[in-house]
């Protein structure tokens, strides 16, 4: 066994260096001496993928496995085997006091720990996850230490990043002209930008949420929250123009936008802005008044009239064709033909394919603007438009329609420059920069949001200067790309980096499309540019993220078995860990807070008698302390049920049954049949977490006020849990597909889940109005040890009886007075209690004991006539010292006290031999009514 080296096995570079390092020059000595503890600790540590090293013997000699060489960074290998204050001799004085309680036998656990480390040769920022545990040899002493531990710099120092990045959002949010908003999934407004004080009804509630729909007019009202709710329901775009009411008591229109975004958590966060388009929507209104001005004109007027016969292709002019063009009507000809040619040949192929277009697609009117050539020769630019006749059938036989001439260009030219103030006004309050340019690629206009950006001036930035703005290395290649798209008129995007004002370059897309005339000219291209920096940076770190994960996927594929019991344990632990801190809260509430409001209550009855009967401040305070208590004694028992611990499980749920009644109103029949017993605490607590979480989706959901659970044992190594009502049921696939924390603390995805780790499995049978039941296979695994979970209390242990108090001066001397022991293991109690009884002439505290071992020794020596006996101590429990007691002294008169009024408790201190079992949180005189019930006259005895 001595030279059994299998437990320096694998390990990869570690476990090659563990097993020739020169050990014998060393306090450790060889392999084969070191100790079963040792070659454990080194075992698992080999074995495992989390950074870990162990320390061991009197010069803390340093071992550890691959990830934490990765730590070590240039410390490695030479770090192997030597003390280890002296290879991290830089962070001595912050490592001594941690390695120094450890050998003292101290486990110590520490978060975000940080340190300037120099492992690569210079200093450096960190922040890790330690844990050291001691290691006791085969005598019981602290011969080592062990320490997982984790390194978490990266993730603190992308919190800072996340904050820095929040903080420069915030900051070019103030400085758009939009009023800028985000919301959460559920559509509550959390931000708005500076821009908010320009309007008026826009407030903050009480939870710091902004509640806009108040500022809406109210005729936009509904229609604005309907389809707000809509993209929210189905996750769309929102866009909406409604009017808001501004800070000056005016109707503006505004259009509100917001696009949803998934954040790296796997929540949802809307981003939104409303940009003012009053100005532009009055301006719409009137250009359509003036279109309709316009089509009404067209359909009187007597320029140039004209009917084409189609059957018989026969068009006819009336007299303009004369004094239009200069044709006679036998010059011009009468032929679809005729007029074809005589358009310009640039136009011709458009108009001809747009007129057919309309005739062979149904439409009931045609109208183009083309070049038309005159008797002399010239050309001159028509408006023709055509009204279409069809028959029954829909085929068309006849159009009928006019041409008149557009030379009046000033009318146009008047309209094109309120066209480009318009527009020049949207893109310069547009979130993204905007530009146009001319048929020889020249940049002819860019809106201010461009100059803002870059800080170039318009000298600089117009024609081809905006290229001075890319950065040297991508300007080549924006320029090849533009061009290039220019040539075959097509649309384009592509990104570069674009220096902004402060001189950083940052990604952007610029994306354009072709702009043509009317006639179908080339003018140029109208396009946009948008700052996607931070979007790029996110998914860099996203694709080299996912290139690592599917490495490790790789890598750890082939582990996938070995591992598998691995997550049965991890598992388990879980179901513990979270109990613990259920039982953690529960004995802080138990052990402190409950005997504090106890003891107030205490002291609160002693002070009425000195106050006028009826006393409202007195009854008031008396109802606060009793409402308190009544909460603190409900939520400790929901959180960790000390009948679970003490009965076992079946008594458990027999309780968990007798809650759901009393709080939800659910009657719950439970079945429970011979199983094998339950060794492991952590199957126990997931057996009655389950239960628990399915009773109260039954109370919540399910509509109806009975369910069964039944226990059974389904074979030698499963217990059968089935829980089963008849109430409106539910899509379990839609269910079982919900993983969010936020509405699921023991879903089903999460008891899904963890059974599955354990090997056992979950059967759901639901369907809408069909009730619901659930099945769950859990593996009773009474083969493999499991830590136990802790007590609910536990104290510190007294030795000797508490020195008994002074019998004060106003107490019978004649031996009348009751005398009364008290027995309790939380100071604030014992005192509360004893200046209760002091106060009462009739009634003598002759001491106090902190435990059931001191109560037992205090009987003989104190001779009480009535012990006060708590139920839970440590050491040794009141209902374990009144059994002793009351079977050697059998006339002492036993009341049993507890925070807690569950039957089991009482019966359980009745059997043993209490005559009374009252609750701490009873009003006082019940408490001195059961003490006087003793008559001192009669039942006393004398000790032996």
């Amino acid at each position: 066994m001595a030279d059994d080296y299998s437990f320096l096995a694998g390990g990869g570079e570690m476990g090659q260096r563990l097993r020739s390092h020169d050990w014998t020059a060393t306090a450790i000595g060889p392999p084969k001496h070191w100790p079963q503890p040792l070659r454990t600790l080194v075992s698992v540590m080999l074995g495992s993928n989390q950074a870990m090293f162990a320390l061991w013997g009197p010069d803390h000699a340093l071992l550890y496995n691959d990830r934490y060489a990765e730590i070590l960074g240039q410390k490695h290998p030479k770090a192997l085997g030597q003390p280890f204050l002296k290879v991290w001799e830089e962070i001595v004085d912050d490592l001594t006091p941690l390695v120094d309680r450890a050998y003292a036998g101290e486990s110590i656990y520490m978060d975000d720990i940080h340190l300037i480390m120099h492992r690569h040769g210079y200093p450096e920022e960190t922040h890790f996850d330690f844990s050291y545990t001691p290691i006791r040899d085969e005598r019981g002493d602290v011969a080592g230490v062990f320490c997982p531990c984790t390194e978490i710099t990266d993730k603190i120092q992308a919190e800072r990043r996340l904050r820095k990045s929040e903080k420069r959002f915030r900051q070019l949010a103030d400085a758009m002209p939009q009023l800028v908003w985000t919301a959460n999934a559920d559509g509550v407004v959390e931000y708005y930008n500076s821009r908010v004080q320009d309007f008026a009804g826009i407030k903050q509630d009480a939870d710091g949420n902004w509640q806009w729909q108040p500022a809406l007019h109210a005729e936009d009202e509904d229609r604005t929250i309907a389809a707000w709710q809509n993209a929210i329901t189905t996750g769309g775009i929102y866009a909406c123009e409604h009017r808001i009411r501004m800070a000056d008591g005016s109707m503006r229109w505004h259009l509100s936008r917001a696009t949803p975004m998934t954040e790296t958590d796997g929540t949802i966060k809307w981003f939104g802005t409303a940009t003012d388009v009053h100005d532009l929507k009055i301006a719409q209104e009137a250009l359509r008044e003036n279109e309709e001005r316009f089509r009404l004109v067209n359909l009187a007027t007597n320029d140039l009239i004209y009917d084409w016969d189609m059957v018989a292709n026969h068009l006819d002019w009336n007299d303009a064709i004369v004094t239009q063009f200069g044709y006679t009507k036998e010059q011009f000809g009468s032929t679809i033909e005729q007029w074809e040619n005589a358009i310009h040949p640039q136009d011709q192929k458009r108009v001809v394919k747009g007129m057919e277009a309309a005739i062979n697609g149904g439409r009931d009117s045609w109208s183009a603007e083309y070049r038309f050539r005159k008797r002399d020769g010239s050309y001159a630019m028509f408006l023709d438009r055509g009204y279409i006749a069809r028959d029954d059938t829909g085929t068309a036989y006849r159009m009928i329609g006019s041409m008149f001439d557009l030379t009046e260009r000033h009318q146009a030219e008047e309209a094109l420059r309120e066209s480009e103030q318009r527009f020049r006004m949207m893109a310069d309050t547009a979130p993204a920069m905007l530009w146009i340019t001319d048929r020889d690629n020249q940049a002819v206009f860019l809106s201010r949001g461009w100059f803002e950006y870059t800080g170039q001036s318009e000298d600089h930035a117009l024609g081809l200067g905006w290229t001075q703005a890319v950065h040297p290395e991508d300007r080549e290649r924006a320029i090849r790309t533009f061009l290039g798209a220019a040539e075959n008129t097509e649309p384009f995007s592509f990104d570069y980096r674009l220096r902004r004002h402060d001189g950083q370059y940052r990604w952007a897309i610029d994306a354009g499309r072709p702009r043509f005339s009317a006639k179908g000219e080339w003018l140029g291209y109208i396009g946009s540019v948008f700052d996607v920096h931070d979007r790029k940076l996110a998914e860099e770190d996203l694709r080299r993220s996912r290139d690592e994960l599917e490495q490790r996927v790789r890598e750890r594929t082939i582990e996938l078995q070995h591992r598998a019991d691995q997550l049965v344990r991890l598992t388990s632990q879980l179901t513990l860990t979270e109990h613990r801190e259920r039982q953690r809260l529960a004995k802080i509430l138990h052990d402190h807070l409950q005997q504090i409001l106890v003891g107030a209550s205490f002291r609160l009855a002693i002070l009425a008698k000195h106050l006028p009967k009826n006393n409202q401040d007195v009854a008031q305070l008396e109802s606060l302390l009793n409402e308190s208590i009544n909460a603190s004694r409900s939520l400790t028992v929901e959180l960790s049920p000390p009948i679970l611990h003490e009965a076992g499980l079946s008594a458990g749920l027999n309780w968990l049954a007798r809650s759901m009644k009393d709080k939800h109103g659910l009657a719950v029949e439970l079945n429970v049949d011979d199983f094998t017993p339950i060794d492991r605490d952590d199957i126990k607590l997931l057996i009655y977490e389950v239960v628990r979480e399915l009773l109260l989706n039954v109370a919540k959901h399910a509509g109806v006020k009975q369910v069964v659970v039944s226990l059974s044992q389904y074979d030698n190594q499963q217990l059968r849990v089935v829980v089963e009502d008849q109430g409106v049921g539910f899509d379990f696939k839609a269910v079982i597909s919900d993983t969010d924390p936020e509405r699921t603390s023991f879903g089903l995805f999460s008891i899904r889940e963890r059974l599955d780790h354990l090997g056992g499995r979950m059967e759901v049978d639901s369907a809408i109005d069909r009730g619901t039941r659930f099945t769950l296979f859990v593996p009773l695994l009474t083969d493999q040890a499991s830590p136990a979970v802790p007590g609910s209390h536990s104290a510190t242990l007294h030795t000797g009886v508490s020195e008994p108090f002074k019998t004060p001066a106003a107490h019978a001397t004649d031996g009348s007075s009751i005398r009364v022991l008290i027995v309790d293991d939380h100071a604030v109690m014992r005192q509360g209690l004893g200046s209760l009884l002091e106060a009462e002439p009739d009634i003598e505290v002759v001491g106090q004991a902190a435990d059931g071992i001191e109560a037992v020794a205090g009987v003989r020596q104190l001779c009480p006539d009535v012990i006060l006996m708590d139920f839970s101590m440590p050491q040794m429990d009141g209902v374990e010292a009144t059994r002793i007691i009351h079977a050697g002294q059998p006339h002492i008169r036993i009341i049993g006290l507890s925070m807690y009024a569950e039957e089991d408790r009482a019966k359980a201190m009745i059997e043993a031999g209490a005559a009374v079992y009252l609750t701490k949180t009873g009003q006082s005189h019940e408490l001195l009514t059961a003490i006087r019930q003793f008559d001192p006259a009669i039942l006393r005895r004398k000790c032996d």
